[in-house]
């Protein structure tokens, strides 16, 4: 028994053959670790770890990580072993001086490197980037041990080896810097000879390299590596005086079997997850009845319109003119009670941009143009939106103009106000990104604000408050519309995420987009084949989006852990189902506003409010009436002050009891809290009704 298991392990460890287990050990680092890497990227990917992200991001380790972590560092000490312990023999055996003078510099070279920068490495002052590492393998195991072989080997197949590893290396790291845009190399030190980054510059433009040449450059690296390889198995053969193909034993040749089958795994399995996105994609092509492009989107957007960039530079610098600037924080929160000293203030800075304010609510009281923006293939996600702002700037100035005009007692000026925010809204309907839709709601939002204060102001005549609820009902029409082109928009820009690998994106630097050298870099579509495993999982997170996306409300979408794998662009890109609970949020404060004016034409009929309402709306959330109520109402007021001291506005909410009039709606939770919206509560339940509040005042007569 002993000597079986004696026989075993001099055969596991190559003690009668330690040329051939140098080899064996070189291939197994190699093989050994894509297979290995190859196994847990399998696995993680469909899900078997229940891990949405690597738990190494997260600062803890798991069992599945401890696992895999071992076996690789069996593997790498197990191949360490076998090539140490054959350059120790050779080490024994008796070198030239010269041999071994040389050796013992280099090794005294390396180890004083080392040395001087341990106190650091020990203090974390420093620490040693993953490419330094490889560095110094590639450093010892390419050039300075093979050094021990080279009174068997001769110095030409010495430097023909380390040679051929060193320039496959660059090549390969030099295409590998410019898939990721970047000349950060592999090999990472920061004071590295100015000759090896002048070659890897150089390369690009000396070979004038675009599209397929980095392909071609990256199988050029391949190969050089692969002839290294070969040499390596020279360097053994003749040190050890074997025949070359002896050094090939049979693990070896198991080995690259086991690599072919792999590859030829994940290729099959990239080419089904293609086939399956391409059916998901056809689907929601289908379900839209459009196609998913950047191009559709653009003419969705445009629908024959043509944008005006004169109209929008000018809107740009109205809108710069007219900012008011950061530390006025109240702008913000139209509705925040003020001092009379500092409701004097807010009427002086208006004072000091009404000339540009005046202009821009002219150009925006006609027909809006569409801006002319850029629906690039694999560039949507990263399209500028910059006349969103604008609307939005100009609702709140709006919003404040018609607070300062109805104290003034000027209904006719409010009106026109209210007009103008109700044609931002119009333009905005254009929009086809959930950022667009994101805008027109918080513009709606704004624009209800101003209906309150026109109801709240009792200014109004019957014929202009009849007029509100046309309005009202025809902005209700208008969100599962929003609601559409929103879903359909998120459908085309995270799907065009994938269209980026297909092409040479752009930085948006105008000087580095147009010089030869960004113009000719690499695509990552092209490098698919060799790394079929990112390939697949691509794949996967493509047809993953739109099988997601195959709804017809946000509210549907699934929450991150039921999709139960950890795909990237999924989990970053697509939306909540919170984003539909705000699409419903808007239909009910629409409803809500309706409701109270509902209450304010009884009140002119009766002289007084309801006790009850009938014929209330339909709550979004439940399907049942919305709630009404009349008396005493619990409302969070946001009081702004001026603080001279600090000269920035400071706004503190408060929680009071008021006489008012609401219509509510209980939420995405379905709770009623009365109406109330407010932060956690003590005991972690959080009010989330959506209302629509008029504070009484005492009666006025209406006008006619």
């Amino acid at each position: 028994m002993k000597s079986r298991l004696k026989k075993l392990l001099r055969h596991v460890f190559y003690w009668d053959s330690p040329a051939q287990g140098a080899f064996f050990g070189l291939t197994l680092a190699i093989v050994g670790a894509w297979l290995l890497l190859s196994l847990f990227h399998f696995l993680w990917t469909l899900g078997a770890f229940g891990w949405i992200w690597l738990p190494m991001w997260e600062d803890y380790i798991t069992a599945p990580l401890v696992t895999f972590g071992g076996a690789a560092a069996i593997l790498l000490v197990y191949s360490l072993f076998l090539t140490l312990r054959s350059y120790a023999l050779f080490w024994r055996r008796r070198l030239q001086a010269w041999v071994r003078l040389l050796f013992f510099l280099c090794f005294v070279a390396l180890a004083a490197k080392v040395i001087s920068i341990a106190p650091e490495l020990i203090t974390g002052e420093v620490q040693l980037p993953f490419g330094n590492i490889i560095f110094i393998c590639f450093l010892i195991f390419c050039w300075i041990l093979p050094l021990l072989l080279l009174p068997e080997i001769g110095w030409r197949l010495w430097l023909g080896h380390a040679l051929c590893w060193s320039l496959g290396l660059l090549v390969c790291d030099v295409v590998r810097s410019n898939l990721n845009n970047t000349l950060e190399h592999l090999i990472g030190f920061p004071k590295l000879p100015e000759f090896f980054k002048l070659f890897s510059l150089s390369i690009q433009e000396v070979l004038h390299l675009r599209g397929a040449g980095w392909v071609w450059l990256l199988v050029a690296g391949l190969f050089l590596l692969l002839l290294g390889y070969l040499l390596t198995a020279r360097l053994w053969a003749r040190a050890a005086g074997l025949p070359y193909r002896q050094i090939f034993g049979r693990g070896i040749v198991i080995l690259w079997l086991l690599f072919g089958i792999n590859y030829l795994f994940q290729l099959c399995l990239a080419w089904q997850g293609v086939k399956e996105a391409n059916q998901a994609v056809a689907a929601l092509e289908q379900r839209f009845n459009r196609p998913l492009t950047a191009q559709a989107l653009d003419e969705l957007y445009y629908n024959g319109e043509q944008p005006e960039p004169d109209f929008w530079q000018s809107i740009k610098t109205l809108c710069e003119n007219s900012d008011l600037a950061t530390d006025e924080l109240v702008i913000s929160y139209h509705l925040a009670e003020l001092s009379p000293k500092a409701m004097l203030r807010v009427r002086q800075r208006f004072q000091d941009i009404e000339a540009n304010l005046s202009q821009w609510e002219q150009m925006y009281a006609s027909s809006i143009p569409p801006p002319a923006l850029s629906y690039k293939r694999g560039h949507l996600l990263i399209m500028p939106l910059p006349h969103l702002y604008s609307f939005r700037a100009f609702n709140r100035l709006s919003c404040w103009r018609m607070r300062l005009v109805l104290e003034d007692g000027d209904v006719n000026t409010a009106l026109a106000a209210c007009e103008r925010q109700a044609n931002v809204n119009n333009a905005l309907l254009r929009e086809t990104t959930l950022s667009g839709t994101w805008g027109w709601m918080a513009c709606t939002v704004i624009w209800l604000d101003s209906l309150k204060m026109l109801l709240e102001s009792q200014a109004l005549s019957d014929i202009q408050l009849n007029a509100l609820t046309p309005r009202l009902k025809e902005a209700e029409k208008q969100v599962p519309v929003m609601h559409e082109r929103a879903i359909y928009g998120e459908a085309v820009m995270n799907l065009d995420l994938f269209e980026m690998f297909a092409i040479i994106p752009e930085t948006g630097i105008e000087e580095f987009d147009n010089s030869a050298r960004w113009r000719d870099f690499a695509r990552w579509r092209d490098f698919r084949y060799f790394v079929p495993q990112l390939w697949w999982y691509a794949a996967l997170d493509k047809a993953n989006i739109a099988r997601t996306l195959m709804v017809s409300d946000f509210s549907e979408m699934p929450e991150q852990s039921d999709i139960g794998r950890p795909l990237l662009f999924s989990s970053m890109l697509l939306p909540p189902n919170a984003v539909g609970k705000e699409f419903h949020g808007l239909t009910a404060r629409l409803r809500a506003m309706q409701a109270l004016i509902m209450a304010e034409q009884h009140r002119r009929r009766h002289g007084d409010w309801p006790e009850q309402l009938e014929n209330l709306p339909e709550d979004p959330f439940t399907g049942e009436p919305l709630r009404y109520h009349c008396g005493d109402c619990v409302l969070r007021v946001n009081v702004a002050t001026w603080d001279e001291e600090s000269s920035r506005w400071r706004v503190d909410a408060q929680q009071r009891t008021v006489p008012a009039v609401q219509v509510w709606s209980v939420g995405p939770d379905k709770i009623n809290d009365n109406g109330l919206q407010a932060p956690t509560q003590p005991d972690g339940h959080r009010p989330d009704d959506i209302r629509a509040i008029l504070r009484l005042k005492p009666q006025q007569q209406t006008p006619e």
